[in-house]
């Protein structure tokens, strides 16, 4: 949940505070860039992006109003300019070869940290296993929802598809992770219960 005075800090950036874009950029710019590098492996291009972001709230500023979720802006506002600017570049989307490490610098919800906790070192080792075989679609909606924590409607309009297929994408995701799970833990059994015969 955001923090209720980011309301009063937005005021004091129109008012031309450049302490209240410092307390904006130094509260998302990790999450930003976290972001960022699941659309490119571009670590020059992201940190440019992230920076032209905030350069454009600032001259902007006078005819910005408050957006209803500053993050959810912010996430769309960077995924538009990285886009933009690899095919300004002419470069091929990396989006394709999104490199998604669920064990990053990303602050998961509170939600995802229960489930961590409750599961065993080898249970996260097969969870990471089963992330790595998901679509490039469906990793980044798994990220959207379960580590940026937005809402089903804000991933549509993020990601730039209908929020049914939010759903769909998400769903997917679970199953193909819960077969991946039982897979792993049945294998796992299964060579446990082998290695008692020798």
């Amino acid at each position: 949940m955001e923090n209720p005075n980011e309301a009063v800090v937005w005021q004091h950036l129109k008012q031309g505070d450049k302490r209240a874009l410092d307390y904006f950029y130094d509260t998302y710019v990790q999450s930003l860039y976290n972001y960022g590098r699941k659309i490119t492996n571009h670590e020059a291009l992201v940190k440019d992006c992230i920076q032209e972001l905030f350069i454009d709230i600032w001259r902007n500023r006078n005819t910005l109003s408050y957006p209803r979720s500053l993050k959810f802006y912010l996430l769309k506002s960077l995924r538009y300019k990285i886009i933009h600017q690899l095919k300004k570049e002419k470069r091929k989307l990396q989006i394709e070869h999104l490199s998604l490490d669920m064990t990053g610098d990303h602050e998961p919800s509170y939600e995802f940290d229960l489930i961590a906790s409750q599961c065993t070192l080898e249970k996260q080792q097969q969870l990471r296993k089963g992330l790595k075989k998901l679509s490039n679609r469906q990793r980044e909606a798994v990220v959207l929802k379960f580590y940026e924590e937005l809402s089903y409607e804000e991933i549509a309009s993020v990601m730039s598809v209908h929020p049914q297929s939010v759903y769909n994408l998400i769903h997917q995701s679970i199953e193909i992770l819960k077969k991946s799970l039982i897979i792993e833990i049945t294998l796992f059994a299964l060579l446990q219960s082998m290695l008692l015969f020798f």
